[in-house]
């Protein structure tokens, strides 16, 4: 700690407030004083605000953002039974699904050939929209390398390149009272002012905004409000002698007080207006989950037929993880039944957070993730129902299941994108979505078994999904094999089209896409330099819109 924080934290917990240093006041004061301070040196103000969503453990992304010949004619694809984008019919199983089948659909608008369910629809709080709609502010770069086949390796770097994060850089040179806001994200925050990142836990059960303002641990609003008089009190007395103490070694720092004096009125009234607001945006994207995953009649391809041969037909493609040492296949007769309406809300407080927190500039970003669905399903004959998660590490997760399990955790999120995009659009009296980014990310692709009964680590098909207001028109950039299996990519048990990312052209030098030509496209975007330093951004901003660095980044696919 800093010698300034030792000096506060003195004033602080020495006067009027004594007895609050363990309180669950501190962190809240903390992260309202210190990212003051480092505003007071940020080397500028930006007005720029970053989602990152992140789904650990990397689900296959087959159904949503692989996009594997988008500007060709449907030839450009090696078939493979491990990859599939929707369910289909056997010539003796007319009234089911019985098959998971690759299949796109065109959308005119743009052009552009997209994996099947960007022709369904989403619900929204505007009744069921085109899923495609989201296409008018996107960014996709497909074929990046992790350079790294473990999980951990690639989790970092999907977000930090020489020990900093986005999230972090933006935080630095932002005037908010927070910091960026960390909800149940394994990514960590690295900042080269030492800003430090407000832990936020992900419950919806819970009023999140006492997560949010502090790690309270009991009495929250209450205690809050019990000490606010003594809280102001010390707060003014603290800033007093910090600015003090400060400016005689630091002149340049005696504006401080003011920024200080702002943060704890902030925060003050935070607390009281998210009490108020908070059901309410919450209800907005539960609402949407639940649709998301009961809705039959608008995802057509998934829903709209009972799914599943017979129970002595299933195979491999039906395996639902290891059950001891046992593969579980699913035996539900309608493997729909798997899929309840509460399966996919632990997202709903995620986007509520993002929306109060850019609605009202409490902070510049947020990291998020979303985890592993649990379901309920008979995995062996003649058994009971049961809970389980369905891992987003898809080894044993055949295509059967996850092509269902994905495909409403991918409509669910589309669901929630639209509801802020809207909002920011609409409605928000503090960032607009003109200024935001919001990216998709896992720690690679998947590399899909050719026989449908799962898939391994893709660390060189990795995807990136990037949604802007800054964007016009949709962007698809990158360079993929039409068959990995060909170009000897962990053999012939994962051939055909899923990814794998091909040499593309980057100032005349031919290299693999990395992690860090994301994190400078994104740096682009927000404003801020890329702490990937040695990585091209592949985009650039013209007047606030986005444009690609070089017409030959244009997706392309190559044998």
């Amino acid at each position: 700690m800093s010698s300034d924080r030792r000096d506060f934290l003195k004033f602080l917990f020495g006067g009027a407030a004594a007895g609050m240093a363990m309180s669950p006041i501190e962190l809240l004061i903390q992260s309202a004083i210190f990212q003051s301070q480092n505003v007071a040196y940020a080397q500028s103000q930006l007005e720029k605000f970053y989602m990152n969503i992140a789904f650990p453990f990397a689900p296959d992304r087959s159904t949503y953002d692989l996009f594997l010949d988008p500007y060709g004619n449907g030839q450009n694809i090696t078939s493979s039974r491990g990859l599939a984008t929707r369910f289909g019919s056997s010539a003796n199983s007319t009234n089911r699904y019985d098959e998971a089948i690759y299949q796109t659909v065109n959308v005119a608008k743009h052009g552009i050939r997209a994996p099947w369910m960007w022709g369904q629809k989403m619900p929204t709080s505007d009744g069921f929209k085109h899923i495609h709609e989201l296409m008018d502010n996107m960014i996709l770069i497909q074929g990046i390398h992790s350079a790294s086949p473990g999980h951990l390796m690639s989790q970092i770097r999907t977000e930090e390149a020489n020990n900093l994060t986005v999230a972090g850089v933006l935080a630095d040179r932002t005037a908010t009272p927070l910091n960026a806001i960390q909800m149940n994200s394994p990514y960590s925050f690295k900042s080269a002012q030492g800003s430090f990142i407000t832990p936020l836990l992900d419950s919806i059960t819970q009023n999140v905004i006492n997560n949010l303002m502090s790690q309270f641990n009991s009495n929250r609003i209450s205690t809050y409000n019990s000490l606010q008089d003594q809280l102001s009190t010390s707060f003014k007395n603290a800033v007093d002698n910090l600015n003090f103490d400060s400016g005689s070694r630091n002149p340049s720092s005696l504006n401080m007080k003011k920024t200080y004096e702002g943060s704890l009125e902030i925060l003050t009234s935070a607390v009281q207006n998210f009490e108020s607001i908070w059901a309410d945006k919450l209800s907005k994207y539960i609402n949407v989950t639940k649709l998301a995953a009961t809705d039959r009649s608008n995802f057509i391809g998934f829903f709209d037929k009972p799914i599943g041969s017979s129970a002595a037909a299933r195979d491999n493609r039906y395996l639902a993880g290891i059950a001891g040492n046992l593969q579980a296949k699913c035996m539900d007769a309608d493997i729909r039944s798997i899929v309840n309406e509460d399966t996919y809300t632990s997202m709903s407080a995620s986007f509520a957070v993002a929306e109060f927190i850019a609605d009202n500039k409490y902070a510049s970003a947020i990291n998020t993730r979303i985890t592993s669905p649990m379901v309920k399903m008979t995995a062996t004959a003649g058994g009971s129902p049961t809970s389980r998660a369905i891992s987003h590490d898809q080894h044993n997760i055949g295509i059967m299941v996850r092509t269902l399990t994905n495909a409403v955790m991918y409509r669910s999120v589309s669901g929630c994108i639209y509801e802020l995009r809207k909002f920011l659009q609409t409605e928000s009296k503090g960032f607009k979505f003109d200024n935001t980014v919001i990216r998709l990310n896992g720690e690679f692709g998947r590399s899909l078994k050719a026989d449908g009964s799962g898939s391994d680590h893709g660390w060189q098909a990795t995807t990136s999904l990037i949604f802007s207001g800054m964007v016009k028109a949709p962007q698809i950039l990158g360079r993929i094999y039409k068959d990995g299996a060909a170009k000897g990519i962990h053999g012939n048990e994962y051939k055909g089209s899923w990814g794998v990312g091909a040499p593309i052209s980057i100032n005349g030098v031919s290299t693999y896409l990395t992690q860090g030509h994301v994190i400078s496209s994104l740096s682009t975007l927000l404003g801020i330099p890329s702490p990937a330093i040695n990585s091209p951004s592949l985009i650039r901003l013209r007047s606030s819109n986005v444009e690609i660095s070089d017409p030959s980044y244009k997706l392309q696919v190559v044998s």
